[in-house]
């Protein structure tokens, strides 16, 4: 007996994974010895099984029952109608696309019309009146606007200190008034008393 094959190579010998081969192991299907760290696998032990893995394939291949092949038909028939499905979802996928570029190349177009409009307009500001100019021109607007509000406050604030000065003198007008009566008033009685 020879142990000569390690757990990758039998797996590459069987086109499976290790892991397989491990179950084959447990199963006693290929016998294994450990030689120190490393596990070695029964060379007729996996020949046999890739044999009869083989013999599997072949008769599966050969021996097709009436009630199979109706099976495979029905399969066939339902991956030609998908496949036709799927064609004609691409059709309609394809015209769907077909439509959204034309709209998407339509508005392209016209972004393009309002960009160069744009443009045009921004040109025609900036050579009738520079910026500079009209920022100053703005300024001095704001400024004589601020200068006529402050005017007005001063002129609201004399019109102010002149009621207060108008009343002031009424009311000592008023106090004179009353003195100048009070003194007639007293003269008279004086004048009447010396008569």
């Amino acid at each position: 007996m020879s142990y000569t094959l390690t757990r990758q190579e039998a797996a590459i010998i069987l086109n499976i994974s290790t892991r397989s081969v491990d179950r084959y192991i447990k199963s006693w299907k290929i016998r294994a010895k450990k030689e120190w760290r490393i596990v070695l696998l029964n060379e007729e032990d996996v020949e046999n099984i890739k044999i009869w893995d083989n013999k599997k394939i072949e008769l599966n291949q050969v021996i097709i029952t009436p009630e199979e092949q109706k099976i495979q038909e029905k399969e066939l028939e339902e991956k030609q109608k998908v496949a036709i499905t799927k064609n004609q979802e691409n059709k309609i996928l394809d015209n769907i696309y077909e439509d959204l570029k034309t709209e998407i190349q339509k508005k392209d177009a016209k972004i393009e019309r309002l960009s160069l409009q744009l443009w045009k307009m921004e040109e025609i500001v900036k050579n009738s009146i520079s910026m500079i100019e009209y920022k100053k021109s703005q300024f001095l607007i704001e400024e004589k606007a601020n200068s006529i509000k402050w005017e007005l406050e001063k002129e609201k604030f004399e019109k102010e200190k002149l009621k207060m000065e108008l009343s002031e003198k009424s009311k000592l007008n008023i106090i004179l008034s009353i003195i100048v009566v009070i003194l007639l008033i007293i003269a008279l009685l004086i004048w009447w008393i010396s008569l």
